[in-house]
């Protein structure tokens, strides 16, 4: 069996990918203090407020699309080390949710913003990339 060969870290495919994950990064970032100001000022409420509160989520389709975009540009391998470091996050996400709801209502701990699903989400994805990385070039 051929030995895998690390590719160098900044390929050009890596370059773009980290260019249109910062474009909507950014994005997400702007529209999000736009949104939040302008419902501040307008004191927004009814349809209005909805809409502003959506706003941000445009981006995070961009930063979709801009992570499937450079997946599809990885060699098999890497491929495959990012499923498996998205489905490892999507386990630990649905244990810490599950896990978290039952502390919530059996034993009264306090409620939890669903943000804090896409913080673990991706903190755990971002973990396991790097384990996984790290496993396979030892």
């Amino acid at each position: 069996m051929a030995e895998y060969k690390p590719q160098p870290l900044l390929t050009p495919s890596v370059k773009r990918s980290f260019g249109r994950t910062t474009f909507y990064t950014v994005l997400y970032l702007t529209l999000t203090f736009a949104s939040v100001t302008v419902m501040r000022a307008q004191h927004a409420s009814g349809a209005l407020a909805i809409a502003l509160a959506l706003v941000p989520a445009v981006a995070s389709v961009g930063l979709v699309r801009a992570y499937l975009l450079g997946l599809r540009e990885l060699d098999e391998f890497q491929r495959r080390l990012q499923y498996e470091a998205m489905l490892i996050a999507a386990a630990v996400t649905a244990f810490a949710s599950v896990a978290y709801g039952f502390l919530e209502t059996l034993a009264g701990f306090p409620h939890v913003s669903a943000f804090y699903a896409m913080l673990v989400m991706v903190g755990a994805f971002s973990l396991a990339v790097v384990f996984l990385n790290l496993r396979h070039s030892l």
